[in-house]
């Protein structure tokens, strides 16, 4: 989101993180929530859809996709985020600690670990 933020000119945020380092985004943010992924396939514990894929399985979900569709998907990569660096170079432990308590919900929802 950080990078998407930062360097898409068209994002509503864009002109207010665009000069912060990662950790001054995340002190951001925590002031400044975000909607949770959670939120977006759930409401008061009902889910809205059958199916959850986590984007590092996309090569899976996008086989069963087409074997229950009978289709063939082509899906292009677009909306790419320009990392400056390998995500995990973002972090120091501060910054794993505060991003799992902002994102606390979506980490067991999604059953990531921290």
């Amino acid at each position: 989101m950080y990078e998407y933020m930062k360097y898409n000119e068209k994002h509503f945020q864009h002109k207010i993180i665009k000069d912060m380092c990662f950790k001054e985004y995340l002190l951001w943010r925590k002031v400044n929530r975000s909607k949770l992924q959670k939120d977006f396939f759930y409401t008061d514990d009902f889910k809205l859809v059958n199916d959850i894929f986590k984007i590092e399985e996309l090569s899976n979900a996008v086989s069963i996709i087409e074997k229950r569709l009978q289709i063939n998907l082509n899906i292009p990569i677009i909306n790419k985020s320009k990392r400056d660096k390998y995500y995990i170079n973002y972090y120091d432990n501060d910054d794993f600690n505060l991003v799992y308590d902002l994102y606390k919900d979506d980490f067991i929802t999604f059953k990531y670990d921290k």
